[in-house]
């Protein structure tokens, strides 16, 4: 009689442990995050991408384990924490960014990748069509084009109706996409609202310089578009801004949060969301080629009344009507 009980105890183990295992075999996913891990954009899209893995069943520490490394807006960087996540190989690789996309693809190009925030995939050579990818990299992107560039050029135009010029700051190492198209497409940029000339900064000390220059004639006005190193210098660049009473928009809400008169700018953490749902099909066999590249579906204002009335400006009511969040 023991004999009997203890072999069909042993005979129940295997069915026990089936229904505690996870659902799925668990699986590893890096992430390259291009910006600070102490910044509050950088904090945003990484909840968000988890929340979305959640949503599609994955738990850390269950079925999933994130690995995530954080490249601080440097390019020297970005390429070494793109080879330690080569050396763990993880099942994909979630990539913040064109810097971290083209990284990848140069120095890991045989474990799936899912950008988010990516401007010219198919420009950069990252994939063959937006509708047919190919390959194993995929996303969503993000195009900054005349139009958009259009519309933060009106917004300043009717906040500040003295500004006469206004310069594009970015950093060409981390985003060289911008200088090839002050190179190529100046006609394309003769109709916008104010004049538009490339700010190329490469440290904090050149948005100093950069920032001061535009501030000693009347009528400059600032522009801040998406890119990793302004992302990790946003705060001191809006607080600079405000300080010499340049009117400046930004594509990133933070910046208006930081002090900046406004932004315009797609939800980036609801791409990292989107994104997850993109990681968790390859994850159960989808092949990244397939996925097409879809761009953001969502776009929001924001307009900091107390730096408008510390520039003595007045925003149209056509602008507040629109926005998503007013700063008083």
């Amino acid at each position: 009689m023991k004999r009997r009980s203890l072999l069909g105890g042993l005979a129940l183990l295997p069915a026990v442990a089936q229904a505690q295992a996870p659902a799925t075999p668990r699986r590893t996913v890096g992430v390259l995050m291009t910006v600070a891990e102490d910044s509050k954009e950088g904090q945003a899209r990484i909840a968000a991408f988890r929340e979305g893995l959640r949503a599609a069943g994955w738990r850390e520490g269950g079925n999933l384990t994130l690995v995530v490394r954080w490249a601080d807006g440097d390019v020297g960087r970005t390429r070494a924490v793109a080879a330690e996540l080569m050396a763990i190989q993880p099942a994909a690789i979630l990539a913040n960014g064109t810097m971290a996309a083209t990284t990848l693809k140069e120095l890991v190009p045989s474990i799936p990748v899912v950008f988010a925030q990516v401007q010219d995939p198919v420009g950069l050579g990252l994939i063959a069509s937006l509708a047919r990818p190919g390959g194993i990299i995929t996303g969503f992107a993000i195009t900054v084009d005349a139009d958009l560039i259009g519309k933060w050029l009106q917004m300043l135009k009717a906040a500040a109706p003295n500004a006469n010029r206004a310069t594009f700051l970015f950093n060409p190492e981390t985003i060289p996409l911008y200088s090839r198209y002050f190179a190529t497409q100046a006609p394309a940029l003769s109709f916008l609202a104010l004049p538009l000339a490339p700010g190329e900064v490469r440290t904090p000390e050149d948005v100093a310089t950069t920032l001061a220059a535009l501030a000693r004639l009347p009528g400059g006005s600032l522009v801040v578009p998406l890119d990793a190193f302004n992302v990790v210098n946003l705060r001191p660049v809006a607080e600079r801004a405000t300080q010499l009473k340049l009117p400046a928009i930004s594509a990133y809400r933070q910046f208006a949060e930081y002090g900046g008169l406004m932004s315009y700018g797609p939800d980036i953490p609801d791409l990292f969301r989107q994104a997850a749902s993109y990681v968790d099909r390859i994850l159960r066999g989808a092949k990244p080629g397939e996925l097409p590249v879809r761009g953001p579906s969502k776009f929001e204002t924001v307009i900091n009344l107390k730096t408008a009335h510390a520039l003595g400006l007045t925003i149209p009511p056509s602008i507040l009507a629109g926005a998503d969040e007013v700063i008083e």
